[in-house]
């Protein structure tokens, strides 16, 4: 598409002298987000060579998915409805407008609740989606498959906060069918509806 673009009516991007190479990449940039993105033009040769960044979590924000990498960096937009992939889901609450190649969280923080995602299909609690508000302080909630969150602080120890979990569920709270949250995010104090 970028080389069939017309320049005076005649001429079109794959004409040497109106090619850009700079150009190029930020043509490829507004649709794709390379780990390493080269070109090279010798003589009438276009050498393009890219390192793909993989593809970890899915991304939705203001009615828009996207695919993630571990280090929070957005890869692709894609198209929700044709979904087909297994990946973990975050839900960004904020709704915040992005793009690819954008940052939407750090790796540590990535980290931290895919951690967080491994211990819970230990306990055996099944899961839909992460969701995220970074505006309230770093709030983030696992949606169960049963329909309740667990809140949780993913910069605390996770470890420690998932002991709890397995303790209250077990010791406190005998029917998960009518919970409607489980509160991690206060130390030893466990809050749940």
């Amino acid at each position: 598409a970028y080389l069939n673009e017309s320049h005076l009516i005649f001429f079109h991007n794959t004409n040497k002298f109106l090619f850009s190479k700079k150009k190029f990449r930020e043509y490829l940039a507004t649709s794709f987000a390379f780990d390493q993105l080269d070109v090279q033009l010798k003589k009438r040769i276009l050498t393009i060579s890219v390192k793909q960044r993989t593809s970890d979590i899915i991304w939705k924000t203001n009615g828009e998915t996207y695919l993630s990498d571990l280090h929070g960096i957005l890869t692709q937009k894609i198209d929700a409805q044709a979904i087909n992939i297994k990946l973990p889901i975050f839900l960004d609450r904020n709704n915040k407008p992005v793009g690819v190649g954008d940052q939407i969280l750090s790796e540590e923080q990535i980290a931290h609740i895919l951690s967080f995602q491994q211990l819970l299909v230990a306990q055996g609690i099944p899961f839909k989606e992460t969701q995220i508000d970074l505006q309230t302080g770093k709030w983030m909630g696992i949606i169960t498959e049963q329909g309740y969150t667990i809140l949780f602080d993913p910069e605390g120890d996770i470890n420690e906060q998932a002991r709890r979990l397995q303790t209250i569920i077990r010791e406190t709270i005998k029917d998960t069918s009518r919970l409607q949250y489980i509160d991690l995010r206060f130390g030893d104090h466990v809050y749940y509806k």
